[in-house]
This record gives C-alpha cells, sequence and structure tokens, in this order.
C-alpha cells in the first residue's frame, strides 16, 4: 500500500513524464535461445514393444523423439514466451543479448503400443530425458536434470509426438533464463 502511494503521489508532484513506473510494467527480458542434440539420431533408447502383452517388436531411436534442433526450440520458446520472455531462436544472435544454450542428452524410454501394428497415437510407458543448459557457450554445461514422462501420471494415453513437448513444459520452469 505504501508503494502505491509513494508512485501516486510522485505522479502529482512530478507529472505523469516523470513518474516510477511500477515493478509490474518492466519489460520483459530478452535473451537467445539456441539447442543441441547430443545423441546420435539412430541411436536406440529402449525397447519398442506392442500388443496386449506387449511383446517386444524393435527398438525406439532418438529420432522417433527428436530429429532437428527446431523440436526443441520452438515448443520451450513457446513456454518461455508464456511466462513473459521475450526469446530469440534465430541463427545469428544480437551479439549483445544474453544467451541460453539447451542440450540434450540423453533418452530412455520404455513403451508400449496397444495393438500390434504399433499404433503410436496410443502409447502407456515412461520416457526420461535428461537435459543440460548454460547461459556462456565457452562454459561447461553445470546444470543438468532428469525429466520423467510416464503415461501413468495421464488420465488419457497420447503418442510418441508429445512425450518431449511435456518434457519441455517441465524444463522451462526449471530453468532460470540468462540475466538481462
Amino acid at each position: 500500500m505504501i508503494g502505491r502511494r509513494v508512485f501516486v503521489t510522485l505522479s502529482v508532484l512530478l507529472g505523469s513524464q516523470f513518474a516510477i513506473a511500477p515493478a509490474s510494467a518492466a519489460q520483459p527480458t530478452a535473451f537467445h535461445l539456441s539447442a543441441e542434440l547430443l545423441p546420435n539420431r539412430a541411436e536406440k533408447v529402449g525397447p519398442k514393444r506392442a500388443g496386449l502383452a506387449c511383446l517386444p517388436q524393435g527398438s525406439t531411436r532418438v529420432d522417433d523423439f527428436v530429429s532437428l534442433p527446431a523440436d526443441i526450440l520452438l515448443p520451450l520458446r513457446h513456454e518461455f514466451e508464456k511466462r513473459g520472455f521475450a526469446v530469440d531462436v534465430t541463427d545469428k544472435p544480437a551479439p549483445l543479448l544474453p544467451r541460453l544454450i539447451v542440450r540434450l542428452e540423453k533418452i530412455s524410454a520404455t513403451l508400449c503400443a496397444n495393438s500390434w501394428w504399433g499404433d503410436r497415437s496410443r502409447l502407456k510407458g515412461r520416457a526420461t530425458f535428461k537435459f543440460s543448459w548454460r547461459h556462456d557457450p565457452n562454459e561447461p554445461a553445470l546444470n543438468r536434470t532428469f525429466i520423467v514422462i510416464d503415461s501413468q501420471d495421464y488420465k488419457t494415453k497420447f503418442g510418441l509426438s508429445e512425450f518431449l513437448p511435456l518434457a519441455l513444459a517441465q524444463l522451462s520452469a526449471r530453468i532460470t533464463p540468462p540475466p538481462g
């Protein structure tokens, strides 16, 4: 309450052009976001199973979840923008813009499709993603986290393409963007 009185008093005394803006009117922090994919895209990350008994039916690979850095950048940018940040994902960042580099280091998965033909739109199981991040391209990634997406935690079964966006939504809540 005191802060509002001071703001109103200063506005009246100094005129609106000299008034101190409230903290909620601050500009969002801007930063450049880039992504790196460490695993080999063809690397096996777990068994692929299908049918009512979840019998083996091959392997799940990294590229079943993610193929390009944009598969990480776009959902992560969306999550940060929902939190009020201005995020640049262009190939050539502005020189003075703080940076955030996110790396997908590892995926492991144990998934089962309900039908024998491997319907990937209705899976049950668990996928674990290991991410790291850093603010300076020259520093080692000291910040690491594991995110586990388990289909049992959700009321409906979902497809293979929904595991990574769910993990990125959780990751964005754990990352502190670079100071502006």
